[in-house]
């Protein structure tokens, strides 16, 4: 059997999106004037009798008993007076009604204007992944998604989100992947790295740990153990390492961008769930922070051809990090059977499921040979 493991989700996004449908938010709020109604009955007085007792015109007295006139600050202090209501149970109480009059008109208005975002992003496999929580009224689906997204208008998205991803993808041939999903999954990595504290970029620092302890770490086959340091040691350095699961039409193994100046973001989805993989997707990515500048974003695709010199580049650049000088030198000669594989493996400080998987790409192992010598992984719901 392989050897398996699990990794957490992402907890920031999770909590939101459980915790939100706890708010109160009712779909229906009957205007102030419903409570005072209900009081003059309890009393048997009638609307012309706190008319009088207010000083004010019978009509006023009943356009707010039917929510058409507002229950302002000085009608909440006569009511306190006459009624003996206090006068904050009043203002409460029409605040929360204009606030859901306001909601439903901005709802209405969401369903409208964001038939488009709801298009181009994937509902129903963010509220899967619990980023929103779920429902089936399009205002509220429009309302969470700005929500997660932290922009105030469909447009706004646009111009942060969706411009600037399918800018950089179009000269791109990626048939399968959805620019939607891949926003969604951006925009998650984001939040998540939000909760990961980072000291200012040092690029030669990083290089050292990247050859030194971080390499170290691939043996290790437990998230729960080198998960935790390798995202602290990289933060010490001003890099930011996130682990995500990607939704559909997103087949996306890892991406690179630059948050600030000094502050970069590496994602990863675990998308072949396998150790060989993972690490060799942290390492490329690492290898665009270091040699490819701070304006570009980089994301890598499934079935990307990589003829670009900057993914060769961190492609070479991975695997020497993983194979250097002496490794490579033995590794040309290794002999494609499990006893060499693991003998090689210890000898160089590899996990034999990063050897197999190297074999396998060189065409020197076929595909289904040795795969119980790699680590599974599998996200932990």
């Amino acid at each position: 059997m392989n050897e398996s493991t699990t990794t957490k989700q992402p907890p920031r996004a999770t909590e939101d999106a459980r915790r939100r449908p706890n708010e109160y938010a009712p779909t229906v709020v009957s205007p102030p004037g419903a409570t005072l109604l209900d009081l003059l009955e309890e009393r048997g007085m009638t609307q012309v009798d706190l008319a009088r007792r207010l000083g004010r015109p019978k009509k006023t007295i009943n356009e707010i008993i039917r929510g058409k006139t507002a229950l302002t600050a000085d009608t909440a202090m006569q009511l306190e007076q006459a009624l003996g209501t206090p006068a904050s149970f009043w203002i409460a109480r029409e605040a929360r009604y204009r606030e859901h009059l306001a909601r439903l008109e901005h709802d209405a208005k969401l369903a409208e204007e964001g038939a488009e975002l709801l298009e181009a992003v994937p509902y129903a496999a963010a509220a899967k992944l619990g980023w929103v929580p779920p429902t089936r009224r399009k205002g509220e689906q429009v309302r969470e998604l700005l929500r997660f997204f932290e922009v105030s208008s469909v447009d706004a998205w646009k111009d942060v989100y969706q411009q600037p991803i399918a800018a950089a993808f179009r000269k791109a041939r990626h048939k399968e992947i959805d620019l939607g999903a891949l926003a969604l999954w951006n925009r998650a990595c984001e939040r998540e790295a939000a909760t990961v504290e980072s000291g200012p970029y040092d690029a030669k620092a990083f290089e050292a740990r990247l050859r030194g302890p971080l390499r170290a770490l691939n043996v290790q086959r437990e998230p729960a153990r080198f998960g935790p340091e390798l995202v602290a040691s990289c933060a010490a350095v001003g890099v930011v390492v996130v682990l995500v699961p990607t939704p559909p039409k997103c087949p996306v193994s890892g991406a690179t961008r630059w948050l600030t100046k000094q502050r970069a973001l590496i994602q990863l989805s675990l998308r072949h769930k396998t150790n060989d993989h993972l690490w060799f997707t942290f390492f490329h990515e690492a290898a665009h922070v270091l040699l490819h500048g701070r304006d570009a974003t980089f994301v890598d695709v499934e079935h990307d051809d990589r003829t670009s010199a900057q993914e060769q580049e961190a492609d070479a650049f991975a695997e020497s990090v993983l194979f250097p000088e002496a490794a490579e030198d033995d590794y040309r000669h290794i002999e494609p059977n499990e006893a060499h594989v693991v003998e090689f493996a210890k000898r160089h400080g590899l996990h034999p499921g990063i050897v197999v998987g190297r074999l396998q790409h060189d065409d020197r192992l076929p595909w289904n040979r040795m795969n119980h010598l790699k680590v599974r992984y599998e996200w932990e719901r």
